[in-house]
Parts: structure tokens; sequence; C-alpha cells
């Protein structure tokens, strides 16, 4: 793959534009197919979750109390991303000067994020470990998964955790997926 290429293509997509990720290969094995909505604002994604989490309604105490920690965690995590520095990234920009928003390299390697839309796993991976999880942080994760910052995934596309990607009908072929 040329990440060159990739990268221009992306930077072509001025709101929401869908990415198909083909045979991306998981740390634990599992092989599956992706579509994710990338050229979308993170910051949109808290806010828009942040307000919705406001509105949910809880059953019990401890439902409460993991409702207003994950609030201030996305309201930290909000903050962080006003203040967010440009460290061990790279960001790019369009020929507009305009950011491209979810693609990124680190030590050479292309990442995209966005919003997953659907998802089909192709082969099952590995045994995962066993979840040890106090129950505050369950029913945070619960929340979470109710929210639209509860389907914000990342990708690093090389060529041995993937096959190829689309954008926008766009094929680019990155590799060989196992």
């Amino acid at each position: 793959m040329n990440s060159e290429e990739m990268i221009e293509a992306a930077s072509k997509v001025r709101h929401g534009a869908f990415m198909h990720i083909r045979e991306y290969t998981t740390n634990d094995g599992k092989i599956a197919h992706y579509c994710i909505n990338f050229a979308v604002s993170y910051k949109s994604i808290l806010r828009h979750s942040l307000g919705k989490l406001a509105t949910l309604e809880v059953s019990s105490m401890a439902e409460a109390e993991a409702k207003a920690e994950l609030l201030a965690e996305l309201f930290a995590s909000e903050q962080k991303e006003d203040n967010r520095q440009l460290d061990h990234w790279d960001y790019f920009v369009d020929a507009d000067g305009e950011p491209v928003r979810g693609v990124r390299v680190h030590e050479g390697a292309v990442h995209v994020s966005g919003l997953l839309v659907w998802s089909q796993t192709i082969v099952a991976g590995g045994l995962k470990k066993p979840v040890n999880s106090s129950q505050k942080t369950l029913l945070k994760a619960a929340l979470r998964r109710q929210l639209m910052i509860g389907k914000w995934v990342s990708f690093k596309l090389v060529p041995e955790k993937i096959n190829f990607i689309r954008i926008n009908g766009e094929m680019f072929d990155i590799g060989e997926a196992q």
C-alpha cells in the first residue's frame, strides 16, 4: 500500500465517509471485516455522548455512581482533546489546510479511527483473558456501549494485520492478511 495515496484519498473526504476494512486480524487472532464512518470529529462524538449520558436514566445507586464517574471521565477526555499535543502522532492537512479526520501516522504505520458501523467475524479469535473487573467498571462499560463514543474504534493498517481497505469505493491493497 502506498500510504500517501491512502492519505490523499482520505483528505478528499469532507465529512463522514465509509471505510471498509477487509480481513483485519486482531491481536488475539480474530479475523473480521469492518465498516467504519471515519471522517467524523471525535470531539463531536464525545460531546454527543456527554449529552446522551446526562439524560440516561439509572435504576440503582450503583448505576448512578457509575454514570457520574463516566460523565467525569468523558468530560476530562473532552478537556484533554481541547489541549491535545501533537507529540508522537503525525497529523495531515488537505489542500485547504484543514485536518484530515480519522487518519494519522505513528512510526511509519497508518492508523485510522472512526465510528463502527458493522463488523462480521470470519474466524473466531483465541481465548480472551477472563474479566475480573469491579461492578462499577462493568456498569460504566454497559453505559458506554449505549453511547456513540462506545462505538469509536481504531485500526493500525499494516500488511500483517489486513488485506485491503476501500474508501468511497476506491480500493487500497495493503498486504498479506493471514
